[in-house]
């Protein structure tokens, strides 16, 4: 099984989703971020989905020098299309990302981060990462077809 993944003019590697929360659903395109140990889904998403603080209280970090506070947002169904259109749920533990300080400024900075797709996702998934900016080709594969 294939999952296309979008390649952006500034190399940046998409993953277009639809995600269901316990409170609802939203549409997010996360950068597939092989730095990254966790999936976090950033401030702006979080927002424009309605997500809440919720969960426990996980750390703060600092991330691109934007201040953040992470929570535990718990195990939420990710929608995926294969090659194939077919839609593929997957079950994902993510931290959602709230800004570490209040006022205007904070919050409309701490907005620019994105939300990410990491390690563990791929991991947890068996999913290999394949690449080719050059031919603008860039998909996640699995050996393992899922349910």
């Amino acid at each position: 099984m294939r999952i296309p993944l979008s390649l952006t003019e500034d190399d940046r590697v998409i993953l277009n989703t639809t995600v269901k929360f316990s409170r609802g659903f939203g549409y997010i395109s996360f950068i597939v971020d092989t730095g990254s140990s966790t999936s976090m889904i950033g401030v702006g998403d979080a927002m424009r989905c309605n997500i809440q603080k919720t969960g426990t209280f996980v750390k703060d970090a600092k991330i691109g020098g934007i201040s953040l506070k992470l929570y535990d947002l718990g195990i939420s169904d990710l929608w995926l299309r294969d090659e194939k259109d077919e839609a593929k749920r997957f079950k994902q533990k993510f931290l959602v990302a709230k800004p570490a300080s209040t006022g205007e400024s904070a919050l409309v900075r701490s907005q620019s981060f994105p939300s990410l797709i990491g390690i563990d996702f791929l991991r947890e998934n068996k999913f290999a990462l394949y690449l080719d900016p050059s031919r603008n080709i860039a998909f996640l594969e699995s050996t393992e077809e899922k349910k």
